[in-house]
């Protein structure tokens, strides 16, 4: 039996959503998973074109195709219809024994031979002829018997996990970059507010480094740990331009705190590791 894990962390983790229904597909994958390569990733509806349907085990199978494509696959036990449950000692979707519940997430060219796992479906609603209005889910799968984990979740047409999404990236790059001495670097935040729109919440963005802590106030950068701004939410682009002269490994963070209290918090966090030569 697998032990379940918790994909959620206190840094990193953001969610895609709408302000009622949300449709994403979110990665984080374990160093050494073959199928997530390692990465934090989220697919949107910005991204690409999903598709739901059953699949023929009386389960439901979620497809993404866009610069990426992938298929996702979900079965209850003895071919009966999923239910809002959870879901333990899953098999390689279709290829799981009939008293075991199947899933399967491959695709862009990569899949398991066999693979253990579990989810969570936490929302499914079908019409009267079967087809399905929402879904949502979220899983654990593991290749080949490894130990590497790939986390993730799939939402379609769904409130649950409608939470805001918080996005940073450095010279429009999401993955660690490199930059010489003295070179300007662009941080672009985006938040999205989605059901949390309107409630009390600090914005933080800031860049955190081995010399010094800067952090944007208003239109000013400065060393005090002070939000960028603090009101009602609503959603946000920013793009914050500086040089950094010191070498070293530097963050760049943005964090979404709805705790109002003049404390950096980290309810919804995202960052990007930069470092100078």
């Amino acid at each position: 039996m697998i032990a379940k894990k918790f994909f959620f962390l206190a840094v990193g983790l953001f969610f895609y959503s709408q302000a009622n229904a949300a449709t994403y597909l979110y990665f984080n994958s374990e160093a050494g998973d073959y199928i997530g390569q390692g990465l934090k990733q989220t697919w949107t509806e910005d991204n690409g074109t999903f598709s739901v349907s059953r699949n023929y085990d009386n389960g439901i199978s979620v497809s993404y195709h866009g610069s990426d494509w992938w298929t996702l696959n979900f079965a209850a036990p003895g071919n009966a219809q999923l239910i809002a449950a959870p879901y333990e000692n899953a098999e390689r979707f279709p290829f799981q024994s009939p008293a075991l519940p199947g899933l399967d997430v491959s695709g862009s060219g990569r899949g398991c031979n066999t693979l253990t796992g579990r989810f969570d479906i936490l929302d499914v609603e079908y019409d009267t002829d079967g087809k399905v209005l929402s879904f949502a889910a979220d899983f654990e799968q593991h290749c080949e018997g490894g130990d590497p984990a790939l986390f993730g979740s799939i939402r379609y047409n769904s409130s649950i996990g409608a939470e805001p999404q918080v996005n940073i990236t450095a010279n429009g790059s999401r993955d660690p970059i490199i930059i010489q001495s003295g070179n300007k670097i662009v941080l672009s935040a985006s938040v999205e507010s989605a059901k949390r729109a309107g409630e009390n919440a600090e914005i933080w963005l800031g860049i955190q480094g081995p010399y010094d802590n800067l952090w944007l106030n208003g239109s000013r950068l400065q060393k005090r740990i002070l939000p960028y701004s603090a009101g009602p939410l609503s959603d946000l682009k920013k793009d914050l331009t500086l040089s950094l002269k010191e070498p070293g490994i530097y963050l760049g963070v943005l964090a979404l705190d709805m705790n109002r209290d003049g404390r950096l918090g980290t309810d919804y966090t995202d960052y990007i590791v930069i470092t100078v030569k």
